[in-house]
């Protein structure tokens, strides 16, 4: 039973995440149903319930007990420079790694990965501008790169850098390489997990599809629940349409509408609408990774990807930019590689790579 306000608080707010009704304090949160994108809305519920931003991702996973979380709140005083920063681990050295997350914006995403790396290592990843409150998204990757090498620099002041970038991260990555270079500073590691190197903007029919698969990705996690009586597929049928015919393509009219009708237990949106901005903002970018005849650029390829011969695809369109560019292939889809057991595959294959440059550099 709980033992005073804090834990009744957290117990509630267990209950309408994971949608069960008896919870004790010793209960483990991830044993219960909860993971990691639930646990996104559970540090957000807890923000806005005790006014705490200091709140990371990380401490959920350290303390997945009611109990101890209560703990954890009542004496928490540290203070975080910036909520863009998610520490995902902390090192026993002071060498740095940072994520960059893909076209979400979310860096917690990638906890698994960042937790896959040796003890020596402090991993953090970097939120996109707009995740937070009272931002706005950046729009461009130019301006979205200069802010990250504020915050990179705020940790770590001055090199090596190393870098990983999945998705839109890694021509984010790229692109702050450059920036890092231009400022007389060679020294940057970067990792580029499964991207081509130019980016055109989504519109139409392809926007919408995105939209679709955001969306669902969510509900595939619990994120929003859907009614019980709704089929999926007159869901996916209804979206579709609505959003094809949105007026001025207000999309995320759309989508809020679609949300309040169709979910349960959902009645503040302002989380997710953040996240959506982000993602929409992403999504009409263009961008065309430099040439470099740099030896400091790796590309991680996954394995299960639906393009025939993507290998070859990926190799034809980074070699004439990037003719030094490592390339190999790392377990999982586009999705998976930074999850679960993949994400310690992955990992290996970064630190063999930072290693084997590292004693490069001392010869």
């Amino acid at each position: 039973a709980p033992s005073n306000a804090v834990e009744e608080h957290l117990i509630s707010i267990w209950k309408d995440l994971l949608g069960v009704e008896k919870i004790g304090v010793n209960n483990d949160f991830f044993s219960i149903g909860g993971h990691s994108l639930l646990a996104v809305r559970l540090i957000n519920s807890i923000k806005r319930t005790f006014d705490n931003s200091n709140i990371t991702l990380r401490d959920i996973f350290e303390n997945r007990t009611i109990k101890d979380f209560a703990r954890l709140i009542s004496i928490k005083d540290r203070t975080i420079n910036d909520q863009r920063l998610s520490l995902l681990k902390e090192g026993t050295e002071n060498t740095s790694i940072f994520i960059l997350p893909g076209v979400f914006g979310i860096a917690d995403f990638y906890y698994n990965l960042g937790n896959a790396f040796d003890d020596k290592y402090s991993v953090y990843g970097i939120n996109m501008q707009g995740i937070n409150k009272r931002e706005q998204p950046l729009t461009s990757m130019f301006d979205i790169a200069k802010s990250n090498i504020e915050l990179v620099k705020s940790v770590q002041n001055t090199g090596p850098y190393y870098l990983i970038g999945h998705s839109f991260g890694g021509l984010i990555a790229t692109e702050m390489m450059k920036q890092l270079t231009a400022l007389g500073e060679k020294n940057a590691k970067v990792f580029v997990l499964d991207v081509f190197p130019e980016l055109k903007p989504s519109l139409g029919d392809d926007l919408i599809t995105a939209i679709m698969y955001l969306l669902y990705e969510f509900m595939s996690y619990n994120y929003f629940k859907i009614k019980e009586t709704i089929k999926d597929t007159d869901l996916k049928q209804e979206l579709q349409e609505k959003l094809e015919s949105s007026i001025e393509h207000n999309y995320w009219d759309v989508i809020k509408q679609f949300l309040e009708k169709n979910t349960v237990g959902s009645t503040d949106f302002l989380e997710f609408e953040r996240i959506f901005r982000v993602f929409q903002t992403n999504m009409g970018m263009s961008y065309a990774a430099h040439s470099t005849d740099t030896e400091d650029i790796f590309l991680l390829v996954a394995k299960e990807n639906k393009e025939k011969d993507h290998l070859s695809l990926f190799r034809e369109q980074w070699t004439p930019l990037v003719p030094n560019i490592n390339i190999l292939e790392s377990n999982g889809d586009h999705n998976t590689m930074v999850r679960s057991d993949n994400a310690g595959h992955l990992a290996k294959q970064i630190t063999t790579f930072l290693e084997f440059s590292s004693k490069k550099e001392v010869v």
